[in-house]
This record gives C-alpha cells, structure tokens and sequence, in this order.
C-alpha cells in the first residue's frame, strides 16, 4: 500500500500557512513600516542619513527586508536610497575606509 504523493501546488499552500496568517505577518509588516515612516525626518540630508542606516540595518539583517520595501514605497524614498546605498555598502565592507 503506498502513499500518495501531495500535488506541489498543494505543498506549497501548506507551507505558506492559512490566509489569516499571511493577514497578520502583512499587519505587522505594514506596522514596523509605518513606524519607520513615522520617525523619519523632514529635512533631506537628515532623511539621507535616516534611510542609510536603514539600509545598514538590512544588509546586517537587523531589520527585515520586506519591512524595508515597504517603507521605502510609503516614504516615496527612491532617490535617497539609490543615493545612499553604495555608501551604506562601503561603510559596512571596509568600515569607511579608502
């Protein structure tokens, strides 16, 4: 007698957990996110500032990384990041240095 194998489409849907669950992760995600968004400052360089260290907080895995998407996308914080990110990168690789 042997078992039948689970179609993958069906596996996958038990992975990724019941509605309600993906509803509460998204809910927290939007939460941490708009925190964020709510601590930023208004002044530009300040908000250059503010989103490097974020972007230093993700690459360290200190904060998560769809948390980050999403506050950049409520922030409209494109131009900063693309801005701040190679420095963000060179700070932590070789700790500023030349």
């Amino acid at each position: 007698m042997s078992k039948k194998k689970a179609p993958p489409y069906i596996v996958q849907i038990q992975a990724e957990g019941t509605k309600a669950d993906r509803d509460i992760i998204k809910g927290e995600i939007h939460k941490e996110a708009q925190k964020l968004a709510i601590e930023m400052p208004t002044f530009p360089p300040d908000r250059l500032i503010y989103v490097r260290n974020l972007t230093q907080r993700v690459i360290c895995k200190e904060l998560d990384l769809e948390v980050f998407k999403l506050f950049i996308r409520i922030t409209n914080s494109y131009v900063e990041l693309q801005t701040c990110a190679p420095r963000a990168k060179r700070l932590l690789e070789g700790g500023g240095q030349k």
